[in-house]
């Protein structure tokens, strides 16, 4: 989000004048709301691109005064990145932090639990944990929901009950 301004001169004539904004070239999506409505006045712009809205976009603004005179445009030239992978974060080992390239020690006859954590930038996207291979003989991968700490929607590896 960013915030366009505009302002007629400050001559007695300007004070109070009402000031508007054209704008060409908005993306599908994008918003535009006043947030200021009289000399100077200001406008607020946010857009949550799409995942078909990657590449280049220009927008461009004009102020326009009430007796009809418009200003040079100015424009924002936006460059919006391919969606990122998500990423793990540090998993929980037993309630210690750990990254998830450290070992894990594990003793035999007793339980294990493992929580992973992953996050994806792109708030739209919906993270999934998998397993690559296979996991060991008798541990479990279990979906959980998120929490304050990490909202990202962890699962487990735990032994299954005997």
């Amino acid at each position: 989000m960013f915030t366009v301004t505009a302002e007629v001169s400050d001559t007695p004539e300007a004070l109070g004048m009402n000031v508007g904004f054209g704008a060409s070239s908005v993306p599908v999506g994008a918003m535009l709301s006043a947030v200021k409505g009289v000399n100077p006045v200001e406008e607020e712009f946010e857009w949550m691109p799409c995942l078909d809205q990657a590449g280049r976009h220009i927008t461009c603004f004009e102020a326009v005064g009430s007796g009809g005179n418009a200003s040079a445009p100015e424009c924002v030239d936006m460059i919006v990145h391919i969606d990122p992978p998500p990423l793990f974060l540090n998993a929980s080992d037993d309630g210690v932090s750990r990254s998830v390239t450290e070992h894990v020690e594990v003793t035999l006859g007793a339980a294990k639990l493992y929580t992973l954590y992953a996050s994806d930038a792109n708030c739209g996207d919906e993270v999934t944990i998998s397993v690559f291979e296979e996991l060991p003989a008798g541990a479990v991968l279990l979906p959980q929901e998120g929490h304050a700490s990490h909202p990202e929607a962890p699962l487990c590896a735990t032994p299954p009950p005997s």
